[in-house]
């Protein structure tokens, strides 16, 4: 799921919060979510995380410590994403992203929800909105 709030917003959810688009078993989608989230919390999605030591996989498990974590995105990130959609490279070249609950390679069958996606967080963004990309499993 991603939402936009309110670039003043405290780090708490609340109900001004918007939706801008859910995603069900888009396994590529999580794993490129994946790494940004690792490239900004550890320096590069290849770097294992302090705590548990456990780096990036494209197997995903219940007990990854990306689950349940927000991740705000930049008008970067929108534009990076919006280029990996279109070119066919959300698996970053890493095979594609695989896990119990995570289904089949949806790139093609999401690709034009993606790119709208992209238009309503660039959007957002451009009129000080915050962007944020959260999932759960």
């Amino acid at each position: 799921m991603a939402y936009c709030k309110s670039a003043d917003a405290k780090n708490e959810k609340s109900l001004s919060d918007s939706r801008l688009a859910e995603w069900r078993k888009h396994p590529n989608l999580q794993g490129w979510m994946e790494r940004l989230w690792r490239t900004k919390k550890f320096g590069d999605s290849k770097n294992p995380d302090p705590t548990t030591g456990e780096g990036y996989s494209n197997q995903t498990c219940l007990g990854d410590p990306f689950n349940q974590e927000e991740l705000e995105l930049t008008l970067d990130d929108i534009q990076r994403l919006r280029l990996d959609v279109q070119n066919k490279t959300l698996n970053g070249g890493l095979g594609d992203t695989t896990g119990f609950f995570f289904g089949d390679n949806a790139d093609e069958e999401y690709k034009e929800h993606d790119i709208k996606f992209c238009d309503r967080a660039e959007f957002m963004l451009k009129n000080g909105y915050k962007v944020i990309y959260y999932s759960w499993w």
